[in-house]
Parts: C-alpha cells; structure tokens; sequence
C-alpha cells in the first residue's frame, strides 16, 4: 500500500476494501501484512499447493500472505477481538509443519504442536459476542529448530489468562469451553460418580443466557480434546481428577450464604458436601475458609466473620484460583510433551488478546488495553527503528518525519515516578487489606485526582485514558479486590488440607511466609517487561488484524469501523514512514535476477551485478533522482518508478504466456486432427469416391486464420463457453439465377464448435462490409449430412424444424470428420451421414430444391460444374473418383509417411478462443550458446516518468528462448533428424538464410558453435526450404512436448 497514489486512512480503508469484497483478505505495508478477517472458507488459501507456492520464495516475489510471513521467518500478533489473530497463528504453525520435513522425531513434534490447539481452546477460548473462539488468554508460543531448520521442540507462555469469566459472564457470551464439552460430552457413568448437572443448574454457567454455539457439537469437541490430553502425557487418572475439579468449581457458584449476626453459613448444603468430596477437603474447614477470616493482631490470631458479600467474594476468588492452577497443569504438559534443551534456533508466535471497549469496563479491560499499547509502542519504536538502521547502514540519506510515540500513555498506567494509575492501585491495596474492598476503592478513586496527564481525566466513580485506540471509561470499584490476586492463608491451607495428591501440588504457597504476595498488576507488569525484552531481541514479522464487521458476514466490510481500526493501527503512519524515504528497496542481487529478462543486455549479462542493475534502471530511462545506490541495495523513491518495472514484468510475461499457449494450443490441436484423419476412411467408408489429392491432404482445422482476424473473434466472442474452435473454412452456397445456367455464388464463413456449427455471411453496411451470424445449428438440432458417392465437395446438412443448408467445402471430409468426432462427444450416437445421387433440400420454408449428381467419365481430373435446370433445381457433373480400395492404398502409405516425419503447418491453430489465463513461463531447456551472435531484435523505446508520475510505457520486443547448439559442427543424424518448433518470425538477411515464421517445424540437419543451424522447413509452402537459421529463434520439439506432457506444469 505504500504504493497508493494518494496516502490517507480513507484511501487505506478503500484499498482494502476493493480487495476484500473480491476475497482477497491479505495486504502489504512494506513488509507487514495486513489480514482481514473473511468470516468464510476461501478456497485454496491454505492448501498445501498454496505452501508449494511460497516454499522457498523471496517475500516480494510473491502475493501478500500469511505464508510469505511464516517462510520469511522460517528461511507478531495483535489486534482487535475477531480479526483472525488465532486462526493466523494455526496457520503459521501449520505451515512451518509443513515445509520443516518429515523425520520421525520431527513427525512427532509436529503432532504434539498441532495437537496441543484444541487442549489449549478448550481451556482457554470462549464464545463472545464478537468472536464464537475468542482467545482469552494470551499465548507465546516458542518453537524450536536445529541449526537446519527441523523442529526439536517448543514451549509456550500464557499472559492474561480472563479468571473472572469463571464467575461472571457477560450477557449472551459463555464460559470456557471446557465447561461446556464435559457437560455434554463426557461418559453417563462418571457424569453421575462426578455430580455434574445439566448446564442450566449451574449458576457460573446460567447467567449469560448464552450455553451454545451455532455448528459446533461440544459432544464431539469434548472427544478432540480428550485425545489431546492423551497425547500430551495427561494419564485417564489424572484426566478424571481434572474433571472433578471442574465439577467442583461449578458446584462452588452454586453456594449461597446467609448471615444471622453472629454467624455467616451455607445455605445449600447439598452442594457444599459434594463440592468438598470431589476436592477431598472436609466440608467444615472449606465452609469455614469461605465464611471466617483470621487476622494478626500485634502477633495474635483474631477470627472475624464474613458477611455474606465478602463470603461470596472469597468463594469466587477460590473458584477462579482452582482453575487458574488446573490450566497450568495442562500447559505444563503440553510444555513437557515438547521439552527441548538443546536447540539452535527459535521461531516465536505472539497471540493475544486485543484492544477491549465494553460498555462498562473494569480492571480486566484495564490490563488487556495496558498490554496492547505496550505491543503497540515496540511496534511502532522497532518499525522506525529498523528503517533508520537500514538507512544509515547503505549510507542513505534520510528523514523519518514526525513520529507519534504513545509511550506517555504506557508511562500513565504503569509509571512510578510520577506513579501512574497501576502504582497508586498497589500503593491502596497494601495499606487497606483488612478494609472492606468499597472503602478501598474510594480510597483508590481519590488518589487518582493527584496524576496529572493530557491523556487522563477523572470523573466521580470513574476515570477515562486516551489510549491510542480511543478514549476509554474505567469504572473504578472493584479495582482493589480484583488486583489482590490473592487468597488469604486460610483458604491456601483449607485446600492444603486435602487427601488430593495433584490438587495438593497445584498449591504449594507458603503459609507461614510474612511476606505480601505480589498484586496482579506487579505481575503483569513483570511478564509484559519480560516479554518485550524478549521481543525486542528478536527479528520481528508484523500481521496487523483487521475485523471486517459486527455481524461476521463474509464480503462485507463496515467502512467505519474499518477506518477506526486503520487509524488506531497506525497503518497511514506506517505508509507514510516508508514514503518518506524510499518506498522500495531489494539487494542488487534479486533486483537484477528479477528484471534482467526484460532487455537483451541484460539477459546474457557478463559484469556485475551492481552494474547489470544500474543498466537495468538505465534502459527504463528512470532518472537518477529517483533511485539511490547503497553499498548492498537499490531504493527507489516515487512509487510510479516500481509501477513501470511491474508493467514491464507484467507485459513480459503475458507475452510469453501467449506464445507459448498459442504454440502449445497449436501442437496438441494437430496431434488432434492427426488421430481423426485415420478416422475419416471410417465415416465415409465405401459410400463414396475420392480424389488423390483429398486423401493426401494434411489437416489444419483452421482455413479463417481465426485467432488473426479481429471481426470473427468478436462475432464469437459471446459463445466462447462453447469449449472453442475446432475448424473454420470458407463455403460457397450456390443461388440460381433467371436465365442462366451458372448459379451465382454465395460465399459463407463455416466453424465448428464442441457444440455448434456457425455459419457467417459477410454483408455491407453503411459503406463498411460487416460480418454476421447467417444460421446457427446446435448439435442436438443436426437431422443428417447428405453427400453424393462421387468425389465432389457438395454437402447438404439437414436441421430439425429449419431449412437446410446445401453448400460446398474444399475441406469436407475434415469438416465431416471433426464434427462426427464433437456430435458423437456432445450428443453420444453418431452423426447421421446419407449417400445419393439424387436428392431434394427444403431451402426456403415449404419450397424445395432437388439436387441430381451426374458422373462425367470423359475428364478424370475435371473439377465438378453446378448447372441450374429450367426448373431452378441444380445439376452437378463429377468426374470419376478413385474406389475405396484405391483409397485405403494411398492412405496407408500417406499415413507411413505421416508417422515418420509428421508435417507442419504455419498457419493459426487453437483450441479455444481466449488466451489461457495463467499459462507457465517456458523453462530454459538448455544453457545458453557461448558467442551465439543472433540477428539483433529490436530496441526497446525509452520509458519516460512524467512530472505528475503517469507512466509512458515502451513496445517491448521479447528476447529469444535458447536451443542447445552442438559444439563440434556435427551432422544431424539423418535416421533420427533433430526437430525444433519455431517460437518468432526471421526474415532471412542473406541469400543463404531461411525466412521462418512463428509455429514451422525445422528439421535440423548441422549445428554451428556461433549459434546458426542448417535446417529444412518440413512445410515451406513458397519460401526457401533449405538454408541457415539462428538457433535461439526455435525450441526443442521433444523437451518443449516432455515439459507441456506435465500435469503439474499444465496445472
């Protein structure tokens, strides 16, 4: 996008949505991509064809995509909830999978990284009213490569993991998933060993009115990941004991308190005991640590009671505490299952979740946006930072602009001196952990009125943060519970207290320690830093996530809320640093490999490559001042410069595309009518008398040289579905005149398609001849095709509910054999061929002619006359033919011949009547001829940048591909004659030279060391049939054939 004329957030925003709306999701800044979240399989945009495509390929050779990220990091994630940054991060891992090879210890890494997703998800993602598999956690995925690229290992490290859904969930959003699966999905036998209920009598689960997710059967969901916890080492005992815990945690937002006074106690008991059975905690001690609290006093113990608030409290921070241990004992053994201590390399995943507005926010939303602008900052710091790098290690002048830093943001929530809002919240919370959490909150409130910051503002219960996302309203009670993080010791040793060996190990906290645990925030803060300093040492790869729309509609992108995203990703920012230097830059190496094809010069290239590149910019007549030369890379400045090397690329290679689908169209369409003329004594078997010529004759199918003549492909143009054109000749209609015994001539443009046979008549028009559709015959619509038994070129075609159509072709029985071939493909049976001397046609609605053939044995070699009788019926004399016996003789020899050197001819051929759209570029069969001195081509005009960047692009001329020339001057030998097919047109320059022309075959008979041949044209038609020719103009006949013979070339 650096590339876009005009650089705003609307333009941005227009970019990507004309490439959305017609599936095309990925997008570049540079060398960041940028995703759109589709909301629909796109077909073949991560299958292993697709990987083929970007194996082993430089980044700006190929379109933008998530696998150009993944092999440039083989050889960053973040954003808003919903754009596609988890199902990105699956398909990185699932292409390093793929191209990192397939030893038995790489086989099995591989597996425990694909299968470790769905355990992950299950535990770990959520439905949310943007996302149906929204992250709610983040994720560090680490995986590790020997010094040759295969994968040892991997470790992965989880930041932000959302507690709180535990015991509260949104309206219309659900719990983790896991909850969900084991309800529905798990054994009826242990179901009841385990006292789980139905989803509707758990209050954790019941409150959002939201317990299910459109196509997803959390049945089966429940089957994955069970398999998955196999595969990670988690044993069917241990399995079962998660399984309890989570039914425990459930039964704990059941409990309901009542307070007396005196006293704070569980109402349900019910669910208290099993609740306390399946952690193996007696049910007294665990009411107890949720109902009364034991304070320090000057060194002694003081119980005080809870309310039935406060008790709530502790029940959910319990409930959350459990799960919390219960996760990381599943990434524990994902983690050990991918254990590695030795590696050379790593390839690090950053998944998290993005920038969160609600309608009311909390300190949940608080740390998540505190993360993201600390992602956004080392984004942002790093991006400047690498160009400046860039720019000064090549010696390139330069200026980055004013850059919008959003570190004072990061300095207001995480600062401490002055201390930002995340130390005043632990400066409340160590002085006020007796105090009731709502004093502690106005407490909290108050000192938020000291922070004095242009991106802050406080109001009474509440406080607002520019954030570089937008403004956002925290509500700020309940910031001092929920930053405690922490459970008193008295609920640590009730759940010490159990018989549970693996629920005892999930809690090995010290009771007895003084010291104060750490606060959330301190935690976050510690793993953030870790994390960026871990990120900053790295090469890093940005995918920049876009969500598309509220609705998760495929194709359909909100301009606003797209425009949003844009400006709060800084994506103009990004555009316009790169445009403020150099928008393009490529080492002289891959500059010169990429565009050394388009001049001569260039191709056969003997300097350095340094020079070959200056060359390259020299013949393109782009000035100096737009290109600076570093000590290792080309920049180029204006965007119109690249525009004109990407058109001239483009050009280039569509050219070859045509040649090559023109020639290659041309050689399987004779293969073609080679195998039907064996056919043609079939159709005509004995019913009829030939002449030699006719048997001899080669077939070419196309008489019109169609693909040549502007008028026919227009007229066709609107039945090209119809598979293409398979003949096409001149006809003559006869017409019988007052008075005169001759007819007169119409003449009519016959072609045959794989479902229809056209016949076009030519017209006058307002001074201008003009071509029309005369009739029109579908295959279904053929009656039969009428034929004397004498060797004429009269036929009449009979259509159902139509009048016929009698007219004359030099070419008939190709023309017949062809569409017997199509009619028996199209329709299946055989066309319907009648043999008479004497027949009538309908030529007009109700009106007939008759037809009377009549042999002259006089003049054997006589064409046949067409004479109209008094009566305006038509009289045609033949003379004799050869019998069918004669006729299967001269064949047979005719196709001896044929097989020994089949015959060329230089006109037109095609099989359809578009070009291929994406043929393949012609490979270089052999290397090129030291000295080879061909004809000069043609020099390419300059291209000329105008004051207002338009391009004013050249005629190219393409250079010629290479033939392998014998070093020695060898004869050919004669038996077994070389034979190469011609790609360009040479006019001979001298006596001795062969005129050529585009599609001839050359049988060649010596080969010179400077690059000529003596060859003979195998159809030389009125032109010089021996003589010398340049090599380079020709290919191999059998290495192009091998190369085109190839599914996967074809493909």
């Amino acid at each position: 996008m650096i590339l876009l004329r005009n650089a705003t957030d609307n333009d941005i925003v227009n970019n990507l949505r004309t490439r959305y709306i017609n599936n095309t999701i990925y997008s570049y800044i540079s060398d960041v991509l940028i995703s759109v979240n589709p909301y629909e399989p796109i077909h073949g945009l991560y299958s292993h064809e697709q990987v083929d495509i970007y194996k082993n390929r430089y980044f700006n050779e190929v379109p933008p995509h998530l696998y150009a990220i993944a092999e440039k990091a083989y050889r960053n994630l973040q954003r808003e909830s919903g754009s596609g940054k988890t199902e990105a991060c699956k398909e990185i891992l699932k292409y390093v999978s793929i191209v990192s090879g397939n030893d038995e210890d790489v086989l099995r890494v591989k597996n425990i990284i694909s299968e470790s997703n769905p355990l992950l998800e299950a535990f770990g993602n959520a439905k949310t009213t943007r996302n149906d598999n929204s992250s709610r956690f983040g994720k560090y995925f680490e995986i590790m490569f020997d010094s040759i690229g295969k994968p040892l290992g991997g470790e992965i490290t989880i930041y932000l993991l959302e507690k709180s859904r535990i015991c509260n969930v949104p309206k219309g959003e659900r719990s983790f998933h896991i909850f969900y699966q084991m309800i529905r999905g798990i054994d009826s036998k242990i179901k009841d060993a385990l006292g789980i209920l139905n989803i509707e009598e758990y209050y954790f689960l019941n409150h959002s009115n939201c317990d299910s997710i459109s196509g997803v059967n959390d049945a089966e969901r429940f089957q994955t990941t069970v398999r998955a916890m196999t595969s990670m080492g988690i044993d069917q005992e241990n399995q079962l004991r998660i399984f309890k815990y989570l039914s425990a945690i459930l039964l704990l937002g059941n409990l309901q308190f009542s307070e007396n006074g005196t006293s704070t106690k569980v109402i349900n008991r019910k669910h208290l005991l099993k609740c306390a059975s399946l952690l193996n905690i007696d049910e007294t001690l665990l009411e107890g640590a949720m109902t009364k609290r034991i304070i320090y006093a000057e060194g002694r113990p003081i119980e005080t009671l809870h309310n039935s608030i406060q008790a709530k409290n502790t029940r959910d921070a319990l409930a959350k505490l459990i799960y919390e241990r219960v996760f990381h004992f599943v990434l524990k053994n994902v983690n050990n299952a991918m254990k590695c201590s030795d590696f050379d390399l790593t390839i690090d995943i950053l998944d998290i979740y993005g920038f969160e507005v609600f309608e009311s926010n909390s300190f949940e939303q608080l740390i998540s946006n505190y993360v993201n602008e600390k992602l956004q900052n080392i984004f942002s710091d790093m991006v400047i930072k690498s160009e400046i790098d860039e720019y000064e290690e090549e010696g390139v002048p330069h200026s980055t602009g004013n850059h919008v830093s959003n570190k004072p943001i990061c300095e207001l929530i995480d600062g401490n001196n002055p201390p930002g809002i995340m130390a005043l919240l632990d400066s409340i919370c160590a002085y006020s952990s007796a105090e009731d959490s709502y004093e502690a909150d106005k407490k909290f409130l108050e000192a938020l009125s000291t922070i004095n910051n242009k991106n802050f503002s406080k109001r009474s219960n509440s406080f607002i943060v520019e954030h570089y996302a937008g403004p956002v309203s925290y509500n700020g009670f309940s910031f001092t519970e929920k930053n405690k993080d922490s459970l008193s010791r008295d609920v640590i040793s009730c759940i010490q207290s159990t018989n549970d060996n693996l629920l005892y190990r999930f809690f090995p906290d010290n009771t007895d320690s003084k010291k104060r645990p750490p606060t959330a925030s301190a935690k976050i803060r510690k793993s953030i830093d870790e994390l960026i300093q871990s990120i900053s040492i790295r090469e890093t790869h940005y995918i920049r996530c876009i969500k598309p729309n509220e609705t998760k509609q495929p194709r359909q992108l909100d301009l606003k809320k797209a425009l949003h995203q844009v400006k709060y990703l800084g994506l103009l920012e990004n555009v316009k640093l790169r445009r403020n230097g150099y928008c393009y830059r490529d080492s002289f190496a891959e500059f010169f490999n990429k565009y050394r094809v388009l001049f001569r010069n260039t191709v056969d290239w003997s300097g350095s490559i340094e020079q070959g590149a200056l060359a390259i910019l020299s013949d393109c007549d782009i000035p100096s001042t737009e290109y600076f030369i570093g000590k290792s890379k080309i920049f180029l400045k204006s965007p119109a410069s690249v525009a004109v090397l990407d058109e001239l690329m483009d050009r280039y290679y569509h050219s070859k595309a045509t040649i090559i689908a023109r020639a290659f169209r041309r050689y399987q369409f004779k293969k073609y009518l080679q195998s039907l003329k064996a056919k043609a004594l079939d159709v005509l078997r004995d019913k009829k008398q030939r002449r030699r010529n006719s048997v001899c004759r080669e077939y070419r199918g196309d008489y019109l040289d169609f693909f040549n003549n502007a008028q026919l492909l227009e007229i066709m143009q609107p039945y090209k579905h119809e598979g293409g054109v398979f003949f096409a000749d001149h006809f003559k209609r006869p017409k019988a005149k007052l008075f005169k015994s001759e007819p007169a001539m119409a003449r009519l443009q016959g072609i045959i398609t794989q479902k229809a046979i056209y016949f076009i008549s030519r017209s006058k028009v307002k001074e201008r001849f003009c071509l029309s559709i005369y009739k029109r015959i579908p295959f279904s619509q053929l009656d039969c095709v009428i034929l004397s038994n004498l060797p004429d070129n009269w036929m009449c075609i009979k259509i159902l509910d139509d009048c016929a159509i009698f007219c004359q072709s030099e070419h008939k029985v190709e023309f017949l054999t062809i569409l017997d071939d199509l009619y028996k493909k199209e329709i299946g049976g055989d066309l319907h061929i009648l043999f008479s001397n004497d027949y009538e046609y309908e030529y007009k609605k109700k009106k007939f002619k008759k037809v009377e053939f009549i042999t002259d044995y006089t003049n054997r070699h006589r064409e046949s006359v067409i004479q109209s009788t008094k009566t305006f019926n038509f009289q045609i004399t033949v003379s004799k033919g050869l019998s069918y016996e004669q006729v299967c003789e001269i064949a047979k020899k005719s196709f001896s011949k044929l097989t020994s050197s089949q015959k060329s001819h230089n006109s037109s051929f095609g099989l359809a009547l578009g070009s291929l759209g994406n043929c393949p570029k012609l490979p270089v069969v052999v290397e090129p001829i030291a000295n080879a001195l061909p004809p000069p081509l043609p020099k390419t005009k300059p291209i000329v940048i105008d004051s207002d960047d338009q391009i004013k692009l050249p005629i190219i001329e393409q250079p010629p591909t290479i033939v392998e020339s014998n070093q020695n001057d060898d004869p050919i030998d004669e038996n077994q004659p070389t034979r190469l097919l011609v790609l360009y047109d040479y006019h001979a320059a001298l006596e001795d030279e062969l005129t050529l022309k585009d599609g001839d075959v050359v049988n060649l008979i010596k080969m010179n060391s400077d690059g000529w041949g003596l060859g003979e044209i195998v159809d030389p038609g009125d032109r010089k049939k021996v003589g010398f020719f340049p090599l380079n103009y020709c290919v191999d006949e059998n290495s192009f054939l091998n190369f085109y013979s190839n599914s996967d070339t074809l493909q």
